[in-house]
């Protein structure tokens, strides 16, 4: 069965997201730091960042929830990863990223463990 018009138009829209000062503050300091050092590193870490911030364009609850209303997108890169922190406004429609920051350890809970 095939679906209606509507469901096309609907799982085609996106929330805009926009990024605070802040937000690019910490995107130039985590790619200033390995760049001297390993500058496809870099490179990949950055494109990993945005990858993840791209995914909450069709999916902004998916970052846990954390203080006051924010949210907390996990983003995975090797043996740690980085922490966006962000709010998302249902009325407009728009995700707000307040800040990147890095994570030195990466924790996974699995069922029954």
């Amino acid at each position: 069965m095939r679906g209606r018009p509507s469901d096309a138009t609907e799982s085609a829209k996106v929330a805009r997201v926009i990024y605070s000062r802040q937000a690019f503050a910490d995107l130039d300091r985590l790619a200033d730091f390995p760049i001297e050092e390993a500058p496809r590193a870099a490179i990949a870490a950055i494109d990993v960042i945005r990858d993840g911030i791209e995914m909450l364009e069709r999916h902004p609850f998916v970052g846990r929830s954390c203080e006051e209303g924010l949210r907390e997108l996990l983003i995975s890169y090797g043996k740690s990863g980085y922490v966006a922190l962000y709010s998302y406004e249902k009325r407009e429609d728009l995700v707000l990223v307040l800040a990147i920051r890095p994570c030195q350890k990466m924790y996974v809970a699995f069922a029954g463990a």
